[in-house]
Order: structure tokens, then C-alpha cells, then sequence
């Protein structure tokens, strides 16, 4: 399952980018977090791994705004 969340503020990616948005995708081998580094991008400029969902939310849920977790339908995110 993937799913899309806003930041409520953008996160620094590394010295000059910005994280604006994130997906959420739950692969059998781990769960990546896809960094979207532009307010308006299509594509992600990076990705972290983590071990399991759980722990992949944990790292993100306080920089996530109010509309949570938005479930994706296998579209490109907005």
C-alpha cells in the first residue's frame, strides 16, 4: 500500500533542498519513504528505507499536516 502526506513545514533533505512531501510505499522488503523536494514535483529526488510501516510513520508523523495519511491508488501523487 502507498500513502501520500504533506509536511506542515518543509524539512531540510541536506544543505540547499527541502522536503515539501512524502509517499509512504510497503514493499514485502521494507517500507520506503519517496522525498518529493519541490512543492510541484512529479518525481522524488530521494528515498530512506526503513525496516517496517511502523517505524517509517514514526519517523515522519510529527512533520505530517493535518490531513494524516491520504491512501494512494497506485496514481501519481499531487
Amino acid at each position: 500500500m502507498k500513502y501520500l502526506a504533506y509536511l506542515k513545514t518543509p524539512v531540510p533533505a541536506n544543505d540547499t533542498e527541502f522536503v515539501y512531501r512524502i509517499v509512504l510505499d510497503e514493499t514485502e522488503n521494507g517500507t520506503y519513504v519517496y522525498l518529493f523536494c519541490a512543492p510541484d514535483a512529479q518525481s522524488a529526488s530521494y528515498d530512506e528505507w526503513y525496516p517496517d510501516t511502523e517505524t517509517a510513520r514514526g519517523a515522519w508523523q510529527a512533520h505530517t499536516n493535518e490531513r494524516g495519511w491520504i491512501p494512494l491508488d497506485g496514481s501519481c501523487p499531487a
